[in-house]
């Protein structure tokens, strides 16, 4: 793959993004949601994940066809398939449906191509409150704090106690009945923060991406996150084969597989690790915001710099160049861009400013910084 490693502005022809939930990364497209409440798509479209109603990819924004009578509040995109979460609190996904990732009942091995939104047969009475989307399999919080997963769950990734995969959403079981306040799916994992302020990890564990302590070859029901004594999570992001925390002290904690640096320990710190531990940073600094990707992972300052660290092939680093293939300590992105939130996927990274501007860098193989154009 080539790079595209300049940050460049999304061309959006009017209107502006909003909100952290409203602009998401994927692997070879990227969604944003816009002031006037309409949702608009870029990159590639083999499997309809643009929502246009075609599959012709686009290399601009283009509009995605809104279900009749919904609003959508939140987006987040996978690898070929897209997720919206509706002020009705009604989730709908589009793309790719192997695995069962529509969540309507379709069978799961049938890829079937969705130019269209598809409603998630959610339990009735109950709304979801987020939603989270990785390569095969996504989840959901719903109004009574219970999570639900569906799509892919060959390593556990769906909680529910097997690895079968799901076609229609199917409850995580928490521990003690537990309600969640955050979730995040990574490639084979997903992490949850429950409302007592607890952390917890399903799916693989080869590498320790769990956080419990051990390295068991998956955890198909949630594993508790051994942080240190006397700290909280806020937020959580699972990766490939690694997690991250931002914790109540605004430092942000990793772990996991630690390849590329992607642990933010620095060039002595290569050891992969159980249990959580500090990324480096300065004394004085603090963090509000963080999300992290397939090998790399980016927080936002309180300072308003915006620090990354992990694999830089696809330049996702931001530093304008693809000369060095990782960072192991948070380096700040090129540039005076005052990025209020920001979303990683597989090697491109999209953010928002301070002023609704939206702007993406790394892997535009697919278009998928919305640019205008595609680096082959």
């Amino acid at each position: 793959l080539l790079t595209h490693s300049t940050i460049t502005d999304i061309g959006f022809s009017a209107d502006s993004i909003y909100t952290n939930t409203t602009i998401a990364a994927g692997t070879y497209n990227g969604c944003a949601i816009l002031e006037n409440q309409s949702m608009v798509c870029w990159g590639d479209n083999e499997y309809g994940q643009l929502g246009d109603g075609t599959t012709t990819g686009s290399a601009v924004p283009i509009y995605v066809n809104v279900a009749a009578n919904e609003t959508p509040v939140e987006v987040t995109v996978g690898q070929v398939t897209a997720c919206a979460l509706m002020e009705s609190g009604n989730i709908y996904c589009w793309g790719s449906g192997y695995y069962g990732k529509m969540g309507n009942g379709e069978p799961w091995n049938n890829d079937y191509v969705n130019t269209e939104m598809r409603q998630v047969l959610l339990p009735e009475g109950q709304g979801g409150q987020t939603v989270s989307i990785s390569g095969g399999h996504i989840c959901t919080i719903l109004d009574n704090g219970d999570v639900y997963c569906w799509g892919r769950g060959n390593q556990g990734q769906l909680g529910y106690g097997g690895t079968s995969n799901r076609n229609i959403p199917t409850k995580v079981n928490l521990p003690g009945q537990r309600s969640a306040i955050a979730i995040s799916t990574g490639t084979f994992m997903t992490c949850a923060i429950t409302r007592d302020g607890m952390g917890y990890c399903w799916g693989e564990n080869d590498e320790g991406q769990l956080g419990n302590g051990t390295t068991n070859s998956r955890r198909m029901t949630p594993a508790e996150v051994l942080f240190p004594s006397g700290y909280t999570p806020v937020s959580i992001s699972a990766g490939d084969d690694f997690a991250c925390a931002l914790m109540d002290n605004r430092k942000v904690m990793c772990w996991g597989e630690n390849n590329d640096g992607r642990l933010g320990q620095g060039p002595l710190g290569t050891d992969d690790e159980t249990t959580p531990v500090w990324v480096i940073m300065e004394n004085s600094e603090t963090a509000h915001f963080l999300d992290i990707g397939t090998k790399s992972a980016c927080m936002i300052l309180d300072s308003g710099e915006t620090k990354c660290w992990g694999t830089n092939e696809e330049g996702q680093i931001g530093q304008g160049d693809t000369d060095i293939d990782y960072y192991s300590t948070p380096t700040e992105v090129n540039g005076s861009y005052d990025f209020v939130a920001l979303s990683i996927n597989s090697d491109t990274i999209c953010a928002i400013t301070s002023n609704a501007e939206g702007y993406c860098w790394g892997d535009n193989e697919a278009g998928q910084t919305g640019r205008g154009s595609i680096d082959t």
